[in-house]
Formats: structure tokens, C-alpha cells, sequence
């Protein structure tokens, strides 16, 4: 319950309500109380109005802020990408470069076996042209009347290289007769060879005087003749059944 002095503070609080009221009538005091009931419901009204305003700025706000983040995240995506696109970018460089090394190489490659090859044809068909075209001169077109003219030389043959000669084995001797000469060595044998490749020039016989001429030959004599053209005969046989052995 109220205490004393409560009690009379809500006294004196209603003697003067009452005491402002007692200038005005009823309907007056009516009216005033419709009156602010009125702006009362009005005010109301605006807050509520102000409320809804609130709410949808509110949702406005929150739609903004989604926005932003998903720009947000379009941005990083679009930035991913980026950084995608340059490593994309230099890996392909990279790989250009590398593809013209190569392509390079293969082009310096192919001129070498070009040019080995040109070289090869043109070794063999110098290899393979007859003797009879060895000789032939190069005509060179002349140059510009001041220049001086070329000494034309003709073209050497190319020289096959021979083949070594492999040594042929030594034939077999018979045996000789007991009443043919004595076989001549090996220093003999290569005297004979080389004087039946190469025979000395036939000596000029000496002239005949006009008293050997006159004179007549004795039997002696004639049957002296006859022995060594005989001896000679015999020699001769024998250097002709040597050679085929030395051949």
C-alpha cells in the first residue's frame, strides 16, 4: 500500500487536473481526448510506416551485401583465371621456343645430309665416268672485259688404286736328266729371267777384210763351226724349256 506522503501527492496531482478542467465542458474535454487519440493513431501509423520502411531497407541491405560478395567472388574467380590464363600463356611460349629449337635442329640436320649426300653423287659419278671423258677441258664464260682471262687446265682422270698382287707359288722343277746340264741357282735363274726380259741389242758384226773373204775355209775349221753352233743351239733350247719354269 501507498505510504502518507504518496497519497497525498496523487491528491494534489488530481485537484489540479480537476482545476484545469473546470474552465472546459464536457464535449470540449471529448473533443481534446479524440484529438489526441487521433494523433495518436497517426503516430502510430508513421511508425508503423517507418518500420516497414526500416525492414526494407534493411532487406535492401542485406541484397546489396549478397551482391557485393558475389562480385566479390566474381572478382577472385575472374583473378584465378587471370593468373590461369598467364601461366597458360608462358607455358605456351615456352613451348614455341623449345619447338623452334628443334625445328632448328632438324632443318640444320637435313642441310648437313643434303650436303653429304651432294658430295657422295658427286665423288661417285667422278668415280663412275669413263677414261675416255677424263680429259675433257672446262670451258668457263668469260667475265667482264676488264677482268683477266683464266688459265683453262684440264680435268686428271681419277686413279683407281690397284689391287696388291698376291705372290703366285714357285712351279715345281722335274727332276733333270742325268745327261742334262747342271740346274742354275736362283741368282742364275734371275739373270737369265732379267736378260730374257730385257736382251741386249745385237752386236754389229765385224767386217769382213777382203782377203778373209777370198781365202777358203779348211774342214778344220768349218768342223770347228759346226761344234759351236752346235753349243749354241744346245743353250738356246735350254733358256727356251726355262722360261715357262720362271714364268
Amino acid at each position: 500500500m501507498p505510504n502518507g506522503c504518496d497519497q497525498s501527492a496523487l491528491a494534489q496531482r488530481g485537484f489540479g487536473i480537476w482545476n484545469a478542467l473546470a474552465g472546459f465542458t464536457a464535449p470540449e474535454v471529448f473533443q481534446q481526448i479524440l484529438d489526441v487519440e487521433n494523433e495518436t493513431t497517426s503516430l502510430q501509423r508513421q511508425v508503423v510506416q517507418l518500420q516497414d520502411e526500416r525492414s526494407s531497407l534493411e532487406a535492401s541491405a542485406q541484397q546489396h551485401e549478397q551482391q557485393a560478395l558475389a562480385l566479390k567472388e566474381k572478382r577472385e574467380e575472374i583473378q584465378r583465371q587471370k593468373e590461369q590464363c598467364e601461366r597458360s600463356l608462358e607455358n605456351l611460349s615456352n613451348l614455341e621456343a623449345e619447338h623452334r629449337e628443334k625445328q632448328q635442329g632438324r632443318d640444320a640436320s637435313a642441310q648437313r645430309l643434303a650436303a653429304a649426300q651432294a658430295a657422295g653423287g658427286a665423288a661417285a659419278d667422278e668415280r663412275a665416268s669413263p677414261a675416255t671423258n677424263s680429259n675433257s677441258v672446262i670451258h668457263i664464260s668469260p667475265g667482264s672485259p676488264g677482268s683477266s682471262p683464266k688459265r683453262v687446265l684440264p680435268r686428271q682422270p681419277a686413279v683407281p688404286p690397284m689391287p696388291e698382287a698376291s705372290p703366285s707359288p714357285r712351279p715345281e722343277v722335274p727332276p733333270s736328266p742325268p745327261w742334262a746340264p747342271p740346274a742354275a741357282s736362283e741368282e742364275e735363274e734371275e739373270d737369265i729371267g732379267s736378260e730374257t726380259a730385257f736382251p741386249d741389242p745385237p752386236e754389229a758384226p765385224p767386217p769382213e777384210s777382203p782377203l778373209q773373204g777370198s781365202r777358203p775355209v779348211s774342214a778344220k775349221s768349218a768342223k770347228s763351226a759346226g761344234e759351236a753352233s752346235y753349243d749354241e743351239d744346245f743353250h738356246d733350247d735350254d733358256f727356251e724349256e726355262s722360261e715357262p719354269e720362271e714364268a
